[in-house]
């Protein structure tokens, strides 16, 4: 559909510019008996398929030897004669004296002092508080709510449409089919192939050929703009106001009263008791002990020691590598050429100039 459109678009173009210079150069003249028609070339596009030459990347396999090193751990055993020492333990006796304290308990008489609590009863006088109430007048302020009417001025954020002009860029590109040469076999792409390299195939593919436009819109955005505006509201005002209530007082006033009270006195009474105290009277005692000392003791063992030593050893292997290669092949494409054609176009009324 675009590609019938703009193919209108181009004849018309073409029938505008080729009437343009004769119809510059008419002028006004009698009215003919009849309709004129002049002969004028124009350019209409036309497809035509036109081989050309690309060049693309293939690769190919190749066997390459390379080089690398091994390193093996070739084992030594030799005898070595060690000397080592050990602890042999040695029971041996010594005489040890020591001192030890032995209990001796006896019995002594001891004097102590206890106090023997003894009541009585005594009249005492207290001053007590007895509470009076009264009544008073007090006078206090309060702070009472107000509602108060009141206009501020407040900035707030509005968006304003705003027409700009951009460029955009649009694909009016369109589809053709191209024949290309690809390797045969039944895998994937023919990655798989069990044929040799130089079996190909021909294959049609729908290729996009795009033709990128750039065209100026106007497209309309919402730009933020602060703007001050006026506006009402209510607050709440607290304000003095003296009042008058009535309160009840306590005070007290001292009384002097009498009662009985228990006073427990304590005295002094000395006692006797048996006690048994030990006492403690050091003694020497000797006695024989036996201990374990460790007496250090050479001695020589024949071990095996094996030992690694570590031998390079270089060896050659053998990999595949896909070499890139660059082949140039002949393709067929769809190309537009603009091609002359004569057509008739009308020279004009009779009453009116072009």
């Amino acid at each position: 559909m675009i590609r019938r459109l703009s193919c209108c678009l181009l004849v018309g173009v073409a029938a505008l510019v080729a009437v343009a210079p004769a119809v510059a150069g008419h002028s006004c003249g009698p009215p003919p008996c009849g309709p004129s028609y002049v002969e004028r070339t124009v350019c209409v596009p036309q497809w035509v398929v036109e081989k050309r030459k690309v060049v693309c990347t293939e690769y190919r396999k190749e066997q390459r030897e390379y080089k690398y090193t091994v390193y093996r751990c070739v084992p030594e055993t030799k005898q070595v004669t060690r000397q080592y020492t050990v602890m042999v333990p040695e029971r041996r006796q010594k005489e040890v004296t020591y001192t030890v304290c032995k209990p001796v308990v006896k019995e002594v008489e001891q004097q102590y002092t206890v106090c023997v609590p003894e009541w009585k009863e005594v009249q005492r006088t207290c001053t007590v508080m007895v509470p009076v109430w009264k009544e008073e007048q007090r006078t206090c302020t309060v702070l009472v709510p107000h509602k108060e009417h009141r206009v501020g001025t407040r900035r707030i954020c509005k968006m304003v449409p705003v027409t700009e002009k951009r460029t955009i860029c649009r694909d009016e590109g369109h589809w053709e089919q191209q024949l290309v040469q690809v390797p045969c076999g039944g895998g994937l792409l023919g990655l798989f192939c069990c044929a040799p390299a130089c079996c190909t195939t021909t294959v049609c593919r729908n290729v996009w050929v795009p033709n990128i436009v750039k065209q100026e819109v106007e497209v309309t955005v919402c730009k933020p703009q602060i703007v001050e505006e006026q506006y009402e509201y209510d607050v709440i005002v607290c304000k003095p106001e003296q009042r008058t209530y009535t309160v009840k007082v306590c005070s007290y006033e001292p009384q002097q009263r009498t009662y009985t009270a228990k006073v427990c006195s304590y005295r002094q009474e000395v006692r006797t008791r048996r006690v048994k105290l030990c006492s403690y009277e050091p003694q020497k005692v000797t006695r024989t002990v036996e201990y374990v000392v460790c007496v250090p003791q050479t001695r020589e063992q024949v071990c095996n020691v094996t030992t690694y030593k570590t031998v390079a050893e270089e060896r050659t292997g053998t990999c595949t590598v896909l070499v890139p290669h660059q082949v140039e092949k002949e393709v067929e494409v769809k190309v537009c050429r603009m091609v002359p054609k004569k057509v008739l176009v009308p020279a004009g009324c009779g009453h009116c100039c072009w």
